[in-house]
């Protein structure tokens, strides 16, 4: 039986558009010349934008596939969840819950992403972060972290060491998710939707502050290029299950807007597809061909070389699962078990993201 996942909802997609109306004989001449070219016009960022829409559109908890895919991903993690975190939302499943377990989601944002708002990482600072996200899809990793970094106003929670968000901007090319995203959110910041975004007034902007509510800005992207608006914004930046999706050359566009939008000695993490990890050779076994719903897959020296060509500086990257486990070090005791984790990449009780991923955290230097 054949797994749900998203590329089977790309290829149902695909499927409904070949069988709709028109032209039978128009159909058939575009499907030939689709088929004769080595690039089609409608282009990774174009196909992208079209398949998460549909995907956002259609997904609902209850769907049946939807379900599915949850199961599949549950079905190998471990007993422990993180249902009992303190910072975990059972309420309602966002969308993108079904990508990944809920213990490695939560492990990624409390082992790579919340070091980066430490307050040592900001010179003491305690508070008046901005935030980008490319990719915020249904939120799920952005609610995350809204309940884990302090509030920026009112009390800071000291035990923790971390410096508040001020404002998030949450880029998606999706506009639809971007509504689910604003669902998502609406109790966790003061959330807006742009561009343009609409002017605050001094009475309201009064009021929030006595709410001590972060803001969030969803900004709909019409291409990969990040505005000049944002240029030296952003004191941490982020994307989680992103960049597996895209080629390398809008991956590389977005790099070189992630270093413009940085302020100097700003810090980003990212995820990549690893051909060479456990996990990835066993999806890129899996997968027929490349596509938007699928994994464009990496090696590090391809990430690296991308990464150093836009002008950044790797600070951290994970350890491949294999190379870990052959040498055996107690510190890589977690990326060590992911690598007998099992045939594939949700199996074995371990972290999807170690086993399959490339993990890296990039710094804008400073000038």
């Amino acid at each position: 039986m054949e797994e749900d996942s998203v590329e089977s909802f790309e290829d149902r997609l695909k499927g409904a558009e070949s069988t709709s109306g028109g032209n039978p004989l128009l159909v058939q001449l575009v499907q030939t010349l689709n088929s004769a070219v080595v690039y089609s016009d409608a282009g990774n960022f174009e196909t992208n934008k079209k398949l998460w829409n549909e995907y956002a559109k259609s997904w609902r908890a209850e769907q049946p596939w939807v379900q599915r895919m949850q199961q599949q991903t549950a079905s190998g993690s471990s007993q422990e969840t993180a249902a009992d975190d303190e910072h975990h939302d059972l309420s309602v499943p966002l969308l993108g819950s079904e990508w990944s377990d809920t213990k490695s989601l939560d492990e990624i944002v409390s082992n790579w992403l919340l070091p980066l708002f430490s307050r040592e990482q900001h010179g003491g600072k305690t508070s008046g972060l901005t935030v980008g996200e490319i990719g915020v899809g249904g939120a799920r990793v952005a609610s995350k972290l809204l309940r884990r970094v302090p509030k920026n106003r009112g009390a800071v929670r000291e035990e923790n060491g971390l410096a508040a968000i001020d404002t998030l901007v949450a880029f998606d090319i999706s506009s639809e998710m971007l509504k689910k995203a604003k669902q998502a959110l609406r109790d966790l910041a003061r959330v807006r939707t742009g561009p343009p975004f609409p002017e605050t007034s001094a009475a309201a902007a009064a009021a929030e502050d006595d709410a001590a509510m972060p803001s969030v800005d969803l900004h709909l992207l019409d291409s990969p290029d990040l505005p000049p608006s944002y240029t030296e914004r952003f004191d941490v930046m982020y994307s989680v299950d992103v960049f597996p999706h895209l080629d390398l050359h809008v991956t590389f566009t977005y790099l070189t807007h992630i270093r413009r939008s940085l302020k100097p000695g700003g810090l980003c993490f990212l995820s990549f597809a690893d051909l060479t990890s456990p996990g990835g050779w066993s999806r890129f076994a899996r997968q027929k061909k490349y596509s938007v719903g699928g994994f464009y897959f990496m090696c590090r020296e391809m990430v690296t070389t991308l990464v150093g060509r836009a002008g950044l500086q790797v600070v951290r990257i994970n350890e491949r699962a294999d190379e870990a486990h052959t040498r055996g070090t107690s510190a890589t005791t977690e990326a060590a078990e992911c690598a007998t984790a099992g045939r594939y990449e949700f199996a074995g009780g371990k972290n999807v993201y170690l086993m399959r991923d490339i993990l890296v955290v990039v710094k804008r230097p400073c000038e």
